[in-house]
C-alpha cells in the first residue's frame, strides 16, 4: 500500500504487520509499504482507517477487497441524502 505524505511526514509509520518493509518516499512524498497477511478481512479494515491517505495497490485480492469496501461506503454515504 501507499501512505500519503501527510501520514508519512508525521514520523514513524505504525507497524501493523510483522514483515512490513517501509520504502523511501517517491518524488511526491508517498511512501510504499509492503507486507503480507493471512487475515485479509482484518488487514483491509485496518488500512481503511487511513481513509484517503492510504491506497492499496496489491496484491490483487487486497485491492479487490478494498475496492468493495470503498464502493459500499460510497453507496452508503454518497447518495446525496442529508441526515
Amino acid at each position: 500500500y501507499l501512505l500519503a505524505p501527510e501520514i508519512a511526514r508525521l514520523g514513524e509509520i505504525s507497524r501493523h504487520f510483522d514483515d512490513m518493509e517501509i520504502h523511501p518516499p517517491d518524488s511526491t512524498g508517498w511512501v510504499r509499504v509492503t507486507a503480507t497477511t493471512d487475515d485479509l478481512f482484518a488487514a483491509t479494515r485496518l488500512l481503511l482507517r487511513y481513509a484517503h491517505n492510504c491506497k492499496v495497490i496489491g496484491g490483487p485480492e487486497a485491492r479487490r477487497e478494498m475496492e468493495v469496501l470503498v464502493r459500499a461506503l460510497a453507496d452508503l454515504y454518497g447518495g446525496g441524502e442529508r441526515a
